[in-house]
């Protein structure tokens, strides 16, 4: 896999698939366009969390079944995300704070894993 990137601004996007690795240096705010649909496959590390903005569908997915280990949680404004699993939101497994949008759990998703607030 190549180098991560550092991650310290916004990602506005309809489609959007990455296999490359994400630095959280300070909070990532992924802004998915309405109808659209972004695949993080790579891993999201750093000392930040990842917000997610717009009404489009962030996936977040991990190639491998891996744990993402960004520090900061995940906050949910708009749109849609789905997780395939509590450990691809950060190092504090499944901490999500909901301020809108949807959160959509896959089948077989561990919801005692989750934390929402």
């Amino acid at each position: 896999m190549s180098e991560a990137r550092l991650f310290n601004g916004k990602c506005y996007s309809s489609i959007f698939t990455t296999l490359r690795g994400i630095a959280l240096e300070k909070t990532g705010i992924i802004s998915v366009l309405v109808g659209g649909n972004a695949l993080l496959y790579s891993k999201i590390s750093g000392r930040a969390g990842l917000e997610k903005r717009g009404a489009g569908t962030l996936n977040l997915i991990r190639q491998g079944g891996e744990a993402n280990p960004y520090k900061g949680g995940t906050n949910l404004l708009e749109g849609t995300l789905i997780p395939k699993n509590d450990g691809v939101l950060g190092d504090v497994p499944g901490k999500i704070t909901m301020n809108g949008g949807t959160l959509q759990l896959p089948d077989g998703f561990d919801q005692s894993a989750l934390s929402l607030t």
